[in-house]
């Protein structure tokens, strides 16, 4: 985190100098956040100005202006650029731009991966591609697919009643989709918590209750990303005895209830749920 933050804050552009003094950034900060065009956040507010670094740096130290980099051709040394074609941050299209600007530099996408190509790959692809170049030899220019970690999520239902019931129906059948959603969506903030910069210890749910990881566990306290359904109980990363592994799926038991919800308790299985809803036997997948 050190020397991300160091490498962001101490080269990046902002809107103040970088002899500014901490006092004066927040309002030079507001006027550029004013002065952009309509549209410049996408469909969401100014507040998502927050998440780039700006924001994240205005308590940086003042220090001196250092000259910039000159306007010559770069060196002639080996350069080798990953990029993750989900990659948001530094998309694609930039990294073969900075590849394109060194004579000896390459480029080796990789499909599936987003950002920090090396430790999201899990083809190991990009890893030995690094090993080929060090040795002298020609890495990849094009890695296969990696794998998720998780499956990816869709949109979270607008209420309890939105839900398909399934074959179980009613409010059984819709609590069932519920937990369903609810069990993904934890896995999903399991890995956020496994890969973010900073050690998570308590994930908030949408509507209420918590998630608290610990490494291929984690726990479920009243969670809710559902309103009205909520599930408590402990999961465990599913490890089986052949194939891969990923995207991550996990198995335990929960309880659920919840104002809208069928009361009652299911196991989760790599692909199933089942168990008892408002005092019957459901089935349905995870």
């Amino acid at each position: 985190m050190g020397l991300f933050t160091a490498t962001v804050c101490d080269d990046g552009p902002f809107p103040w100098h970088p002899e500014t003094p901490l006092a004066q950034r927040p309002g030079l900060l507001a006027a550029a956040r004013s002065a952009l065009p309509p549209g410049s956040t996408g469909r969401f507010g100014i507040w998502a100005t927050d998440i780039g670094p700006a924001a994240f740096c205005l308590l940086w130290p003042p220090q001196a202006r250092r000259p910039g980099i000159g306007s010559g051709p770069l060196p002639n040394v080996p350069v080798l650029v990953f990029a993750g074609k989900r990659d948001l941050r530094t998309p694609a299209s930039n990294a073969a731009a900075i590849a394109a600007r060194f004579p000896q530099g390459r480029l080796v996408t990789v499909p599936g991966v987003g950002h920090a190509v090396l430790g999201a790959d899990f083809t190991r692809c990009a890893q030995n591609a690094v090993g080929i170049w060090l040795s002298g030899g020609v890495p990849p220019s094009r890695c296969p697919r990696s794998p998720l970690l998780v499956n990816p999520i869709g949109a979270f239902p607008v209420s309890f009643a939105t839900l398909n019931p399934g074959r179980a129906g009613g409010g059984r059948g819709r609590t069932l989709a519920a937990v369903a959603k609810t069990v993904r969506e934890a896995a999903a903030s399991w890995a956020f918590s496994l890969t973010g910069f900073m050690q998570v210890h308590a994930i908030a749910g949408l509507y209420g209750g918590t998630i608290r990881a610990s490494g291929t566990t984690f726990v479920l306290k009243g969670y809710s990303t559902v309103a009205g359904v909520r599930i408590s109980g402990s999961l465990r990363l599913y490890r089986p005895d052949s194939g891969s592994a990923l995207p991550a799926r996990f198995v335990g038991s929960v309880r659920v209830d919840g104002t809208k919800a069928a009361h009652g308790r299911l196991a989760v299985g790599p692909s199933a749920l089942s168990g008892r809803l408002g005092g019957r036997r459901v089935h349905g997948p995870a």
